[in-house]
């Protein structure tokens, strides 16, 4: 098996950072942030402070930290428009939270659901359909002619 050389790792992690959107926000030891790059707007995280508990700014960090160990929460509703996959890593006595953009794979999974959601019906009523067809075949006195 090769090793990628690392002018191509780091094309690769170019390529793809520039086609995801990610967040990411610092935070000392005590819990309060210490800075933030990427585009915290685009979460609405438009007023963060440094020097300040971050779980006073950032509301779904609330009773997360400290994390012990890296922590994943796939599709986590950021706010009303965007979700996104938040990884929680400790590393040298701080945290990093870093937020990869997921809304438009949420929403293409909300349609995958509903068009599932919306064959189960389909199916459920063939199946009703069918049924009442059978017991009417085999109800007494039906000769096989359809007299209206």
């Amino acid at each position: 098996m090769a090793t990628i050389p690392l002018g191509v790792a780091k094309y690769i992690h170019s390529i793809w950072m520039t086609e995801t959107d990610v967040t990411y926000l610092y935070i000392d030891s005590c819990d309060n942030l210490i800075s933030w790059g990427g585009s915290p707007h685009h979460y609405g995280l438009i007023d963060l402070i440094a020097g300040l508990p971050v779980g006073e700014q950032v509301n779904f960090l609330e009773g997360l930290l400290p994390a012990p160990d890296t922590q994943v929460l796939p599709f986590l509703s950021i706010d009303e428009q965007h979700s996104a996959h938040v990884h929680i890593v400790p590393f040298d006595n701080s945290t990093w939270v870093l937020l990869f953009d997921a809304t438009s794979e949420y929403e293409q999974q909300q349609k995958m659901q509903q068009q599932i959601n919306e064959l189960k019906l389909l199916a459920y009523q063939q199946n009703q359909l069918i049924q009442a067809l059978e017991q009417a075949l085999i109800a007494p006195g039906f000769n096989g002619f359809f007299n209206p």
